[in-house]
């Protein structure tokens, strides 16, 4: 039987690959599949995937017919998963040879749905930044997981790795029976929080070790990572996304704020991106849009409000656009 399936989407990844899968196919869990997704690569990523495959029985390949990007990618690594437990990797990322062994007992001996554990992100300089986490009673860390990805992650509280799937398994089960599975990433970003927010509102439990396991590369050429240019388009798409999903489920009026704190800082980076790329017209048509959204009015009065937004709040660029949305509504 397998107990996890991993799942890693590749296209160009370069130099970082080899690296990649030699952490994979080390894994000291032996019970476990690797399926690779090759999404059109034009670097040679194709032929490094199938040289580890004709050798190692563990790894499937499966070779897209059109470049369906990184959401879309994994949802067919998802239809063909044969393990317990479901873990995601990006192409250009590492972890520690124990990672899965470990996820995976700490899983089963608690019965979780989910397991987290935490992420180093790792720059082109290599410099490394460690995620610190606040002490949760276990009790209510599956709520407390919740409240911040709804919120887009706290900053303050060395939150922000709720959002990422890499260094988390899922129980299979769950995923299926509620359908969780990844928006189209052409359409909406960021993938990961919307994955994450279904899958622990969905679960009934959700564990957590405080060890770094996995390795996130950042500023290389990470599909989530590729361009600082992720606009208001998909940005706007996501919120209006995760707004449904709190409405349909009845939660919304448990995590209003939560929601607005992630709309107005989401809103922000996507409004900025046209404004430091020089394009006018892209920033007037962001504004507009967000500003027909029934929420973007509450949500940037709220982000005036709050006093640990503050430090933002003194950015011009920033300051003009909250003017634009809160006054000019």
């Amino acid at each position: 039987m397998v107990k996890v399936s991993v799942i890693i989407p590749v296209y160009n990844a370069g130099q970082y690959l080899d690296k990649c899968i030699s952490t994979l196919v080390k894994q000291t869990l032996q019970d476990i599949e690797f399926i690779f997704i090759l999404d059109c690569p034009t670097d040679g990523s194709d032929v490094v995937v199938q040289k580890y495959a004709d050798t190692d029985n563990r790894i499937k390949v499966i070779r897209n017919q059109s470049n369906l990007h990184i959401g879309n990618s994994r949802n067919v690594g998802l239809d063909v998963a044969q393990g317990e437990y479901i873990g995601f990797s990006d192409h250009d990322d590492f972890r520690k040879l124990e990672m899965y062994e470990e996820l995976y007992l700490y899983a089963k001996r608690n019965n979780h749905d989910i397991v987290m554990s935490l992420t180093c992100e790792v720059n082109k300089e290599g410099t490394e930044n460690r995620w610190n986490v606040p002490i949760v009673n276990v009790e209510y860390f599956k709520e407390y997981c919740l409240s911040n990805m709804i919120g887009g992650g706290n900053l303050e509280n060395n939150t922000s790795w709720f959002c990422n799937v890499h260094s988390c398994i899922y129980k299979k089960d769950l995923l299926d029976k509620y359908q969780v599975r990844f928006v189209d990433t052409c359409l909406l970003s960021p993938e990961d929080l919307i994955f994450n927010i279904e899958a622990v509102y969905n679960a009934r439990n959700v564990g957590f070790i405080s060890k770094v396991f996995y390795y996130h590369r950042i500023g290389i050429c990470s599909a989530g990572r590729s361009t600082d240019y992720v606009g208001w388009k998909k940005r706007s798409a996501a919120a209006q996304y995760i707004f449904d999903f709190l409405v349909s489920n009845k939660i919304f009026p448990l995590y209003e704020m939560n929601f607005y704190m992630y709309v107005s800082r989401q809103y922000l980076k996507g409004l900025l991106a046209p404004l430091l790329h020089h394009d006018i017209f892209d920033f007037i048509s962001g504004l507009r849009y967000v500003r027909t959204q029934s929420f973007t009015h509450k949500a940037f009065l709220s982000y005036i409000e709050a006093p640990n937004n503050r430090p933002w709040y003194k950015n011009t660029f920033r300051k003009l656009i909250v003017w634009l949305i809160v006054v000019q509504s």
